[in-house]
């Protein structure tokens, strides 16, 4: 399980609470539309930054993506990824048909993007990678990749999240103080 945490700077929360100091609750309405909206946009971009690197369906990642949204009594928000492994048929592999039968061909798989592997003694069962573990038929395992949530744990991934919480979270947090200010003056 991934989970992201980011400091934020104080200018920006000093700032809205100067404006916001007369506004019952505003704060804390600010402040949790705010996290929302940040969770929101850094889905994407982790979305993205895995798919950069990994050659995983952009489902697959955000199916494993949830939130915890921030509340006005709870400003905590979080971005949480669980997941195990992905079978190896949720990445590149090469051919996409069955290769069980008379023609003996090679499995491709390719996960990282760039380096293709061949899957030694492997095949290919409705859509499923298996390999088979000596020369006998059995036993056979299907093959599997790595989690989400170790994806996501690669320094590039999580540096890119960050960069986006945050930035996101100052630009957010400004737009839903300016827009409480206009709907509390219009009282």
């Amino acid at each position: 399980m991934t989970k992201f945490s980011v400091e934020f700077e104080g200018n920006a929360i000093v700032e809205a609470q100067r404006l916001l100091g007369k506004i019952p609750g505003g704060m804390q309405t600010a402040v949790a539309r705010a996290v929302n909206r940040a969770l929101s946009g850094a889905r994407t971009t982790v979305v993205k930054a895995v798919r950069e690197r990994y050659t995983v369906k952009s489902k697959d990642v955000r199916q494993s993506l949830r939130f915890k949204k921030a509340t006005k009594k709870s400003l905590d928000g979080e971005l949480i990824s669980e997941g195990s492994q992905l079978e190896l048929s949720h990445f590149k592999v090469k051919p996409r048909t069955d290769t069980t039968g008379n023609r003996q061909r090679k499995v491709i798989a390719e996960i990282i993007k760039g380096s293709a592997n061949e899957v030694k003694r492997g095949f290919i069962y409705n859509t499923q990678v298996f390999r088979r573990e000596g020369r006998s038929r059995l036993p056979i395992n299907k093959q599997t990749g790595p989690a989400v949530p170790q994806m996501l744990g690669q320094d590039e991934v999580l540096n890119k999240a960050m960069e986006t919480l945050q930035k996101r979270f100052a630009s957010r947090l400004q737009h839903e103080t300016e827009a409480l200010i206009n709907k509390w003056s219009r009282r």
